[in-house]
């Protein structure tokens, strides 16, 4: 089922402007304003799924950070797996932005273990039963060729009722890395004022059952968490 929602989907604020969004009152990071009509993502990402963070816009780490945080909020031990030559975010603007760093495990392969070796890390870490987010940067390209490795993930997700987060450069126009990935979100950042930052969220895909809109996310950021 193809979804595209994003901040003028979601009332009350679909006539409002980026100034009224960047205002409004804020709990747990969404603004209440912003609430009602939406679902915040991490409410919609739950255990056993997967997320696709797609897009080539600024936006895709700030909603990581969002379920970073809400993860640790819950007490779910987080990993990040990564390639070590692509440094994707920066730790202390992380660690402003309330991610726990001594509890964030981080996971960095060396460039010859390509985006494979990346999933296999991560399947090694869900195994163990031991995290309930593992973020996959697909930051040097997604896996090319069969789709077994998106099998064994999702088995080891719902099996330890983990959740997993794709991160990748997939424009809308591309399809979704494939029929396992439970949620798709483009996100997209603006600059609003006080310099908080403004994230909306558009859904490309749901299998969920039933439609559902996103609702975008207002909160101060710095730069490094927020700006890929």
């Amino acid at each position: 089922m193809l979804k595209i929602a994003s901040v003028q989907g979601c009332s009350p604020i679909a006539q409002g402007s980026l100034a009224s969004v960047a205002t409004a009152p804020v709990q747990g990071g969404v603004g209440q304003a912003m609430a009602r009509g939406c679902t915040p993502l991490s409410e919609l990402f739950r255990g056993g799924h997967i997320l696709e963070l797609s897009g080539r816009q600024a936006g895709k780490l700030s909603a990581v950070v969002r379920l970073i945080t809400r993860a640790q909020e819950e007490g779910e031990p987080v990993a990040w797996v990564t390639l070590r030559e692509e440094a994707s975010f920066y730790p202390p603007d992380f660690a402003t932005a309330g991610v726990d760093l001594a509890a964030l495990v981080v996971v960095r392969l060396s460039a010859s273990a390509g985006s494979h070796g990346v999933v296999r890390a991560a399947e090694v870490l869900l195994r163990s039963g031991a995290f309930g987010l593992v973020v996959i940067d697909f930051v040097a390209g997604v896996p090319r060729g069969e789709l077994s490795w998106q099998a064994r993930l999702s088995g080891l997700l719902r099996r330890h009722d983990a959740r997993a987060v794709l991160i990748t450069s997939s424009t809308r126009e591309e399809p979704s890395l494939g029929p396992l990935v439970s949620l798709r979100v483009e996100p997209s950042c603006q600059e609003g004022p006080g310099k908080r930052v403004v994230r909306s969220q558009q859904l490309l895909k749901s299998k969920l059952g039933s439609p559902v809109s996103v609702s975008p996310d207002t909160r101060s950021l710095p730069a490094g968490a927020w700006k890929r």
